[in-house]
């Protein structure tokens, strides 16, 4: 997840969960079952949860009286009382539909969403009896300097306390983010027999979006707590930092960077860069603290150097709850980090503790692994190897390396000593922007060498002060590849495709497509669809279906499919149904073939059915645009019928659930609005990876009526992930539809009844019928009958028109 800016929570120490506060929907049979699953996800969350990151707070530059977003006092929940909840869980719908949204008439504002809530009389219960809960608020924009308040009382059965989790996040609530990495969760809790307790967090969220909202979470062993009067308000506003986006219209020596607008901003201003590595030597640093002091060299310590405990003279870095120290490379990669890194039982309160590990790359602090701490009566004799012990480190990869211990005993410390750095040679850097002032939200950056990549980052400013800096953007670009003609053609099949080097790119792909031209105008037009006709098993059933496969490799399903090109992962079928059952550690998905989604806007509909052997997951639909939808799955037999907007030429659809359940699915279809005359490409056949200019596709032809083109896509690797180029424009091989296309969007009478093509309203009129290479293959008066299906060119009182006869 990319942070969208830096967050700061004020008033109470904030942890950070190790991976996203993901709402957790269903997962067992039963409601009990489904309600302990999803407090047990939350508190295993909590048990991982790591240490912060910090950023400055966001210069304010104004102060208004603080501006009440929601205030919430669940009156209108009236059902039940304090002392005795309401037994009916809202939303009421829940374990028939997976709804999760209140209805309205229990909350004064609608949007609001959870699960285990329980009216209380006047107040809301989470997590009756004895489960975890939540309660989220509609989302809003929660941008500037953010209070948020309510009370909080421990459930009757509770015999130790009650906890409560709250997060701020943004986005898709079955995929939701941090509105930043900076300010994860805070936590907080009352003893068993406390009466209402008040609390009240504080936060500084530069985040502009309208799709925020603050989520609290209940622990499944306190056995249900209650909330009341949920107030967020604004208390100030500040120059925000933009959210700088992906780079568009790149051709090589430019592109267009933008960035979404801020209020309270006069302008903008732009830095883009390259960076190389030069040759040579680098630095090697070293610092025992001998002396007692921190600044043997340029470390960032936030913590005091200290004398070592039973010792006269030994001296350490010393570092405690929420201190922090920073191994730099001094503008160079980091290659060796080694020091003496341990916790004497004299200093420290706790027996065993961790470390917390964070990396700064192109600008940005990431990562999250951990060091097991277990304190000792002395200082070690041995080194700490950084990139050794901590397998996810690599040497010369990083710029600077962090230390944060974890957040436990305030008691609990960390000693540094003898610390050994080494690095490479500092960056040089190559300036396409800098420092560049903008009216506006875009700028073209120009000037760029295409065998570099670059970065940039963007400022708002007012007057003379600047806001936080944006994120930064990975400008890691290839060009769009020119393909050239094909050569060595052959009329019975064959041809080589060909195209020009591009900058950068380590390898291409090279796509074959047939393409059929739309013979009328079509609000649903079978783009793509399959019955999975050869997916049956005797004596299997869909309570019991074939497996086959493993859980990790994917595996292709010819033979089980109407069209090639379906591929899976920990397969299942039967009854012509294909889907993939559950697996503890790997993930099983189901995936399309590529089709053609480029008309109508982007815009097509999948229709498929699915059965699931027992309800509560979640089916997720994902398209090769990244987007998804989430469809609840009841018990038995779906159907669903679902519209994207991002369609491609290489668009495939990918079938999964949110807990990795059991499913399977059938009668897939994808209809797409189209126009008659429209071109409709077919992949044929895709070459592997090659670092060729030229591919030899040795058997494809263009069908009678079809055309035969070819595409390229360019990648190259950077930092262990491909970067890919946009798909080139398609070449032509061989056009045989130049009769269709003078002839496609004719609006003629001309209609196809079964094998019969009709003249209607020109009942006495001579209905003549060509294929296409022109040779007549039907007549008759008013209708002619032809003997196969296909495409062909009817003609009546002189009207001409295309059709397909299926």
């Amino acid at each position: 997840m990319v942070a969208a800016a830096a967050s700061l929570a004020l008033c109470t120490s904030t942890t950070q969960a190790a991976d996203s506060a993901k709402r957790l929907v269903a997962s067992p049979q039963s409601p009990t079952e489904i309600m302990e699953g999803y407090a047990k996800k939350a508190q295993s969350m909590m048990e991982r949860r790591e240490a912060p990151r910090m950023q400055h707070a966001p210069l304010r530059v104004s102060e208004t009286e603080p501006e009440v977003l929601l205030y919430e006092d669940f009156s209108l929940m009236t059902a039940g009382s304090e002392d005795a909840p309401d037994e009916t869980m809202l939303p009421e719908d829940y374990f028939d539909t997976g709804n999760e949204i209140l209805p309205d008439g229990y909350t004064h504002e609608s949007g609001w969403w959870g699960l285990g809530i329980y009216q209380a009389g006047g107040t809301c219960f989470l997590g009756y009896p004895s489960i975890g809960g939540s309660i989220t608020t509609p989302m809003m924009n929660l941008n500037g300097i953010i209070r948020v308040s309510f009370r909080m009382k421990p459930g009757a059965n509770v015999t130790r306390k009650a906890s409560m989790i709250i997060t701020v996040l943004k986005g898709d609530i079955f995929n939701p983010e941090y509105v930043s990495n900076d300010m994860q969760y805070d936590m907080v809790d009352v003893a068993a027999g406390d009466d209402w307790t008040e609390f009240s967090f504080t936060y500084y969220i530069t985040y502009t979006g309208d799709d925020a909202y603050v989520q609290f979470n209940g622990m499944t062993y306190d056995n249900g707590k209650y909330i009341d009067d949920i107030k967020i308000e604004r208390l100030g506003t500040f120059l925000s930092a933009p959210i700088a986006n992906q780079p568009t219209d790149y051709t090589g020596d430019s592109f267009v960077a933008s960035w979404n607008e801020q209020p309270a901003t006069d302008n903008y201003q732009i830095t883009a860069y390259s960076y190389t590595i030069p040759e040579g030597d680098g630095i090697t640093l070293e610092a025992d603290y001998a002396d007692g002091r921190g600044n043997d060299f340029a470390y960032g310590i936030s913590a005091p150097v200290q004398l070592i405990e039973g010792s006269s003279k030994d001296y350490a870095v010393a570092l405690s709850n929420g201190s922090e120290m920073i191994f730099d490379g001094q503008g160079g990669l980091l290659s060796e980090v080694k020091c003496r890194i341990f916790s004497l039982a004299e200093t420290s309160g706790v027996e065993i503790g961790y470390v917390y590990l964070y990396y700064y790359k192109d600008g940005e602090w990431n990562g999250g692994g951990m060091i097991q701490m277990s304190t000792a009566t002395e200082k070690p004799s041995t080194y700490l190897n950084l990139f050794n012990e901590a397998m996810w480190l690599y040497p010369n990869q990083y710029e600077k390396v962090k230390f944060v211990p974890a957040l436990s005993d305030d008691s609990y410390v960390v000693y540094v000593d003898d610390v050994t750095v080494s690095a490479g040679p500092e960056f040089e850097y190559d300036y396409a922007a800098k420092d560049i002032e903008v009216v506006g939200t875009t700028y073209t950056v120009d000037g760029m060498d295409p065998y570099k990549d670059y970065l940039y980052y963007v400022y708002a400013k007012a007057g003379n002060e600047l806001s936080d800096r944006s994120n930064l953007v990975k400008c890691y670009l290839l060009q769009q590849p020119q393909p050239l003609e094909a050569t060595d053609v052959d009329s019975r099949g064959g041809f080589t495709a060909n195209w020009l080097p591009v900058p950068k790119a380590e390898a291409y792909r090279v796509s074959a497509y047939n393409v059929t031209i739309v013979p009328e105008d079509n609000d649903a037009y079978p783009v793509f669809s399959d019955t999975f006709s050869g997916a049956v098993s005797e004596g299997m059933t869909l309570e019991a279906p074939y497996q086959v496969g493993n859980e990790y490799e994917s595996m292709s399903l010819d033979g089980l499919t109407d069209i090639s090109g379906w591929t899976s992962v920990n397969t299942i079928y039967a009854e012509n149904m294909i889907g993939c059952y559950w697996d503890d550690y790997y993930t099983s998905q189901l995936v399309s073939p590529r089709f053609d989604a480029t008309h109508n806007g982007g815009v097509f509909t999948v229709d498929f059915d699915c059965y699931t052997p027992e309800a509560g997951d979640i089916l997720i639909l994902q398209n090769s645009a990244i987007t998804y939808e989430y469809l609840y799955m009841a018990q038995g037999m779906n159907h669903f019928s679902v519209t994207f907007d991002q369609g491609a030429i290489d668009t495939f659809l990918m079938f999964y659930t949110f807990y990795g359940y059991p499913f399977l699915i059938g009668n897939v279809a994808v209809t797409q609005a189209l126009e008659g005359g429209a071109e409709l490409a077919t992949l044929l056949a895709q070459s592997d990876w090659t670092d060729d200019t030229e591919y030899y596709f040795p058997t494809l032809r263009a069908a009678d009526g079809n055309k035969l083109v070819f595409n390229v896509t360019a990648r190259y690797l950077r930092d262990n992930s491909y970067y890919y180029s946009p798909v080139s424009d398609n070449m032509v091989v061989d056009d045989k539809t130049s009769a269709l296309n003078e002839v496609a969007k004719s609006k003629s009478a001309l209609r196809v009844e079964g094998r019969a093509i009709v003249a209607c309203g020109m009942e006495d009129a001579l209905v003549e019928v060509y294929d296409m290479a022109g040779r007549k293959v039907a007549t008759g008066i008013g209708r002619a009958m032809v003997n196969a299906p296909g495409a062909y060119v009817a003609v009546a009182n002189g009207e001409r028109k295309v059709v397909a006869v299926k």
